[in-house]
């Protein structure tokens, strides 16, 4: 059974879907085990009911991970419009910007849930929205416990952005090839599910990690390392 949700963004990071009357987010640290030993495994509920069997959890509801990945060159939100235009001009942020984000990534890894984010990025030289993202938007959620990794889009299928929660629950999330969204899909998958499979893969062996750097709350990036890692 397939259900229409809407999406929501806040700030830059592409708030992940609402369950209606929840407000999307997207992950926080991932895995339940040590970052070096990920635990991609599907989380059993103390006690579920039948229906609640049958209703997908929005991002505020899992209970041991989340997954996100992200493919396109870029994203068309009308909110961060002004943010990647100051970006552009001095390659800074407007204070308080995606705090919000931050607080529901703190919120989930303060309570042990994991919140992970895999980003393909383009061969050779980065699109001026990918260098937005890595060198400065996933600055907030990284510092906040977010673990993203980076891969490149060229060496990997096209099978579309999507949210994945505990192994349960597939949130694709639909967009325009320019990067407009148009909605988001919820479906329950199984253990085997073949995109679970490969893109959990992927996350694991990526060479390229994200990290939060003290000054300014940006990332520290370098593009001769993403080279080499793949």
């Amino acid at each position: 059974m397939k259900r229409r949700y809407v999406h929501c963004r806040a700030g830059t990071l592409r708030w992940a879907l609402l369950l209606v009357s929840f407000q999307a987010g997207t992950a926080a640290r991932l895995c339940g085990g040590p970052a070096d030993q990920p635990q991609w495994t599907r989380t059993q509920s103390q006690s579920r009911s039948g229906s609640d069997r049958q209703r997908p959890r929005p991002i505020q509801g899992f209970t041991g991970w989340a997954f996100r990945l992200e493919r396109l060159p870029e994203y068309r939100v009308a909110e961060e419009t002004s943010a990647l235009a100051l970006f552009g001009q001095g390659g800074v942020l407007p204070a308080g910007f995606n705090a919000d984000w931050a607080a529901l990534v703190r919120s989930a890894t303060g309570s042990g849930r994991a919140m992970k984010r895999l980003r393909l990025v383009s061969d050779g030289e980065l699109t001026p929205y990918e260098r937005f993202e890595l060198d400065a938007a996933y600055g907030p959620g990284l510092a906040a416990g977010e673990e993203i990794r980076i891969g490149r889009r060229s060496a990997h299928p096209d099978t579309g952005d999507f949210w994945l929660f505990d192994g349960e629950w597939k949130t694709s999330m639909n967009h325009t090839s320019s990067g407009e969204f148009l909605g988001a899909t919820v479906t329950r998958i199984d253990a085997d599910d073949p995109d679970m499979t490969y893109w959990l893969h992927v996350y694991d062996r990526a060479g390229q990690v994200l990290s939060p750097r003290p000054d300014r709350g940006r990332t520290a990036y370098r593009r001769p390392l993403l080279v080499a890692s793949f």
